[in-house]
């Protein structure tokens, strides 16, 4: 597999990763990043990200056989139009976002019959951001969604798959809204959870509290360091599954909080929380 053109949308840690990762696997002649900062341009250049870098959508995405959308959800609808006169039917085109029904669903329109779209998403993301921290080692090995529909194209399902395991991606083919769930539960949960642990810290103890905090909390609110806007962005987007998995997760605490009320053992819950995570892939 190797495309003559691809456009990357968006030049932070995934999108400057994507460039490193692709040319590393030979998967493109050239590499055109878009950013809507010029003043990047040059430092991408410096640190050999793609083969080239612009901040005109035109000149971005013109010729591109292969087209990925890796900015803020948001975002994206907007850049898609802007995008689609210089699209051809053939052009593929994919996106990395978190959140797909919202995503697809807006996308699939725009594009209709004007390219060939299917969403996905690689779980590589990291809590620092930035092209500065791009690697191109970042999707050895992870998850990643292709999430087709029934408008999709299977020649795009193929490709896109293709794609994803080229550069080391374990896949998963899943509906949008199959992801939203699955992801609320194991990626947008986990970050909020993470979020109001360190508040709970910081609005009942001392004010240094968190200098003496161990590994485990450490570890265990890693994610919490993640960008508060994009992440606002997500929860907010994914909103029905999100309050989903709070449920689910409230009804846990609750059984936990009455457990201990009673003064009854919680080694049960312990142990299959022990064995069920040692059955977590290492990365």
């Amino acid at each position: 597999m190797q495309f003559n053109k691809v456009a990357i949308l968006g030049a932070g840690l995934l999108g400057s990763s994507l460039a490193l990762a692709m040319k590393r696997h030979r998967l493109a002649k050239n590499i055109m990043l878009w950013t809507r900062r010029s003043e990047i341009i040059a430092q991408l250049h410096s640190q050999h990200i793609g083969n080239s870098a612009t901040t005109d959508i035109q000149e971005a995405v013109t010729e591109a056989q292969l087209v990925i959308f890796s900015t803020p959800i948001g975002v994206m609808p907007t850049l898609a139009k802007t995008s689609l006169p210089y699209l051809t039917p053939d052009t593929l085109v994919t996106d990395v976002g978190s959140v797909k029904t919202t995503v697809v669903e807006a996308l699939e329109k725009i594009f209709d019959s004007h390219a060939l779209f299917i969403g996905s998403h690689p779980m590589a993301g990291s809590d620092k951001t930035g092209f500065e921290h791009a690697t191109e080692i970042l999707f050895d090995n992870a998850a990643c969604f292709v999430t087709p529909t029934q408008n999709t194209s299977p020649a795009a399902q193929q490709k896109i798959t293709e794609l994803w395991t080229t550069l080391g991606c374990r896949i998963k083919i899943l509906p949008p809204d199959h992801h939203d769930q699955l992801v609320a539960a194991i990626s947008h949960l986990p970050h909020l959870v993470a979020s109001l642990l360190v508040n709970t810290v910081t609005s009942h103890h001392t004010a240094d509290a968190l200098q003496w905090v161990g590994g485990g909390f450490r570890d265990g609110t890693r994610v919490a360091l993640g960008s508060p806007p994009m992440w606002n962005e997500i929860l907010n987007q994914n909103r029905n599954a999100v309050l989903k998995a709070i449920q689910d997760f409230r009804h846990h605490l609750d059984q936990t909080e009455n457990l201990l009320q009673q003064n009854q053992s919680i080694e049960k819950s312990l142990e299959e929380a022990a064995k069920a995570r040692k059955q977590i892939m290492r990365k």
